[in-house]
């Protein structure tokens, strides 16, 4: 078919190995276009961010290092015949160039810039899926019903955030992870609706279990919270400091990240 250009900004990790691979083969081999922009977290810069974040939202299925990144490139390139170079947005603090920017980006050119292919007679396009973020739509949604949006989008948030049960002594069941339900209350979105009495009663009546002295939602563990689906090498899932230090090379050299406050770091990930 041939087109100018396409961009993927924050894309290709919310996406399974399997899918990326028919989303490769569609854009560098069906559509081919001259140009393709691609960007995606940069692993290695979430050491900078306050707590153990495994990765910067409960969506991703992946989250690659700059040499993983790079590699996947390379090798898009030397399958589909386009050439590539490596850049990025979000500068890191001076003291911590050593982890790159905050998100990679890969800008991919076309040997061929002007090689079309036979094109398909009648629209080669229709439509498959359409989704609209609900919790948007302040006319057809109680306020009950967008609480239960956020609410569920800041547990699944706040899971991948939480030190694995493995590694928390005072819990016993390694299958469980203990929210206090006052960092619930720390997301505007959620504290705007209810205050935190009326969120324990929200809880219970929508079927969460909380601990016996009401202060800690109980949410089973999922699998993805507990490895990294198989993407990272043995360098890239070592465990993330848990505070906002990081060690760097032989002279000690300490990097701090800024704070975020829980509120703006939702509207980060989303």
């Amino acid at each position: 078919m041939g087109c100018d250009a396409i961009s993927m900004v924050e894309f290709i990790e919310h996406l399974y190995p399997d899918t990326l691979r028919r989303v490769e083969e569609t854009v560098f081999s069906r559509l081919y276009p001259s140009i393709v922009v691609v960007t995606t977290p940069n692993y290695e810069f979430n050491s900078l961010f306050p707590g153990p974040i495994r990765f910067r939202h409960y969506d991703h299925k992946f989250e690659w290092t700059r040499g993983e990144f790079q590699k996947w490139g390379q090798d898009v390139c030397d399958k589909y015949g386009y050439t590539v170079c490596f850049d990025g947005i979000g500068n890191p603090p001076p003291e911590c160039q050593h982890v790159g920017f905050c998100s990679q980006a890969a800008i991919f050119c076309s040997s061929s810039p002007h090689r079309l292919k036979e094109e398909s007679e009648g629209n080669v396009y229709s439509l498959v899926a359409e989704s609209v973020f609900p919790h948007k739509d302040k006319e057809t949604l109680s306020s009950d019903e967008i609480l239960k949006l956020e609410v569920s989008y800041v547990i699944n948030l706040l899971k991948r955030a939480q030190p694995s049960p493995r590694e928390q002594d005072d819990i016993e069941d390694v299958d469980q992870i203990h929210i206090p339900i006052s960092r619930l209350m720390n997301f505007t979105r959620i504290s705007k609706l209810v205050n935190i009495e009326s969120l324990r009663m929200f809880l219970v009546d929508n079927g969460y279990q909380l601990t016996e002295d009401q202060s800690n939602l109980i949410t089973p563990m999922d699998d993805e919270c507990e490895d990294h689906d198989g993407w990272h090498s043995d360098e890239g899932t070592e465990k993330l400091p848990s505070d906002t230090e990081t060690e760097v090379g032989g002279d000690q050299t300490l990097c701090t990240a800024p704070a975020i406050d829980s509120d703006n770091s939702a509207e980060l990930w989303e």
